[in-house]
């Protein structure tokens, strides 16, 4: 009987120590084979984002809609972040799955991406009307992949609204070298709860 009760001790031990799907506020996302993967949902929403679930094609419990009117000067408006653990050093890429649907491809389309404390950047995308990987930074109008060279260990991810009706439902964040296919079906990173 006592076996019985340390299995089910052990077992709500590692389920709270490990979760995965939910909010990450209070622990850090694990890379597995160089991939994190983020449901833009898990984490907790600042003013003018918004949960939905109107567009199909979105996974987790929904997208993340900017909600505010687009702003294009006032980072750290809406602020997202979201902690992750790699662990092995090097070059890594975010990309963001992302969706919009303005006439014009150029508008509504972007958000502000930086990575610790590094600068705000721009990336946009200009797929219309479906979920698309494509996202891209814009620096003094040099398009590039939004790529890093990280140190192995604890990183953060800070996301900030710029265009309204920009919808984010996943972030990948990968090691260089890793197949397109791969991140994009990847599951969602196991979040590790950080112990007080």
């Amino acid at each position: 009987m006592k076996n019985y009760f340390l299995v089910l001790f052990l077992l709500a031990s590692t389920t709270s120590l490990f979760q995965s799907g939910s909010n990450c506020d209070d622990g850090v996302l694990v890379e597995k084979e160089g991939i994190v993967i983020v449901e833009a949902e898990s984490t907790t929403l600042s003013e003018g984002w918004e949960l939905q679930d109107e567009v199909a094609g979105f996974s987790g419990e929904g997208y993340l809609t900017w909600m505010l009117p687009t702003n294009v000067e006032a980072q750290n408006q809406g602020l997202l972040s979201y902690s992750f653990k790699i662990s092995e050093p090097g070059k890594y890429t975010v990309k963001i799955r992302n969706y919009h649907d303005c006439e014009d491809f150029t508008e509504c389309n972007d958000i502000f991406l930086k990575m610790n404390d590094g600068s705000w950047e721009k990336n946009f995308n200009h797929t219309l009307s479906e979920w698309d990987w494509n996202s891209r930074q814009d620096i003094d109008h040099v398009f590039s992949d939004a790529t890093y060279d990280l140190e192995a260990g604890t990183h953060t991810l800070h996301l900030s609204g710029r265009s309204q009706h920009f919808s984010i439902d996943k972030i990948a964040i990968f090691r260089e070298g890793t197949p397109e296919k791969v991140y994009q079906t990847a599951e969602a990173s196991t979040c590790e709860k950080v112990s007080e």
